[in-house]
């Protein structure tokens, strides 16, 4: 994101970035409280889950690479496109705030059922299977939700308030923000692919015993 976004200046950039990181931090949180809210029942289930798949995991029976990586580019392509068109259609830019929520509750969530089942053991797992692939894929999704959000604002501001000025290099730039994301995340998706699980089978006989 450029000058093309108008009165987004830098430091207006920055200050949506802290915004929208504190709001996927709270989605953590409440995904770690949520977790919580479990019965005993649903957790022994997700502990004895957890277990198989980590006896799995031990034995070097993981999913295909190939496969993974083909599966997890997937989904965070989808993640990305959601998060593009909602920029585009300017009324739906609040919703991407809503994603960000969400993706901040699902880690919380898995964090805290790893850790509540299996204490500091699961905190290790936790750090094994989620950390590694979301070092790339959580900060591209922040940028592109920024430059969606951005857009979304030129819009409103220059073509619904004061009309002026042409959409067209607003919009280069938002989707090329939204390209060089795609590239992030699909490192990202390379990463839980190819070295997610070595660290996980490490991990493993954490869980396993």
């Amino acid at each position: 994101m450029r000058a093309e976004f108008g009165f987004m200046t830098a430091s207006y950039r920055q200050t949506l970035l802290v915004f929208i990181a504190v709001l996927t931090a709270a989605g953590i949180v409440f995904g770690v409280l949520a977790s919580r809210t479990l019965t005993l029942d649903q957790q022994d289930n997700l502990a004895s889950d957890l277990a198989r798949y980590a006896l799995t995991a031990e034995a070097g029976q993981m999913a295909d690479a190939g496969d993974t990586l083909s599966d997890r580019a997937m989904l965070h392509g989808k993640w990305l496109l959601a998060v593009w068109l909602l920029g585009v259609t300017v009324i739906g830019a609040p919703f991407v705030l809503v994603l960000d929520f969400l993706k901040g509750v699902l880690i919380g969530f898995s964090l805290g059922v790893l850790v509540q089942a299996y204490g500091w053991k699961g905190m290790l797992f936790a750090l094994a299977a989620m950390v590694p692939g979301n070092l790339l894929v959580l900060p591209a999704l922040l940028f592109a939700s920024v430059s969606s959000v951005a857009f979304a604002l030129h819009v409103f501001r220059y073509r619904l308030v004061q009309p002026s000025g042409s959409l067209r290099e607003p919009l280069l730039a938002h989707t090329s923000a939204a390209l060089i994301m795609l590239a992030v995340m699909t490192g990202g998706a390379f990463i839980e692919a190819y070295v997610a699980p070595n660290l996980i089978g490490w991990a493993a006989p954490l869980l396993a015993s």
